[in-house]
């Protein structure tokens, strides 16, 4: 077997439309602040609480743009943290953002919907996907 190395480009205003969308995609947390970026005033870092039973917050984590680029870097390899993950993440997901990716220069997130949106969230505060 032979293996195919790729190298994609991803813009940063792709990684942040993606954290701008995290609070609408993400029903199984809330977007507890956002730190804007300074020369943009565009969305840099989000700070999100995980909630369970009951909305009892279990967790908090701040996600950047480095960790949403971890996230899509996971699905695309396969490269998750719990071998469950595989089971959980649709292949169309992958296809889906794999195509937003090359479709133009740096991404177009047009290309993927908020379920999509939801996995690179998880893949990037977890490591693998949690919530299915």
């Amino acid at each position: 077997m032979q293996n195919i190395q790729l190298s994609l480009a991803v813009s940063d205003e792709f990684l942040r439309n993606v954290l701008e969308l995290a609070d609408e995609a993400c029903s199984w947390a809330e977007i507890v602040e956002y730190d804007l970026s300074a020369e943009q005033g565009r969305i840099a870092k989000i700070h999100m609480r995980e909630f369970g039973d009951e909305r009892l917050p279990i967790s908090e984590k701040v996600l950047g743009t480095e960790d949403i680029q971890e996230g899509i870097r996971r699905i695309l390899q396969n490269d998750f943290t719990s071998q469950e993950s595989h089971a959980q993440l649709h292949v169309t997901t992958r296809a889906s953002l794999f195509e937003a990716l090359t479709v133009e220069n740096g991404g177009d997130p047009g290309y993927v919907d908020l379920n999509d949106i939801d996995w690179i969230v998880q893949a990037a505060y977890f490591g693998h996907m949690v919530y299915g």
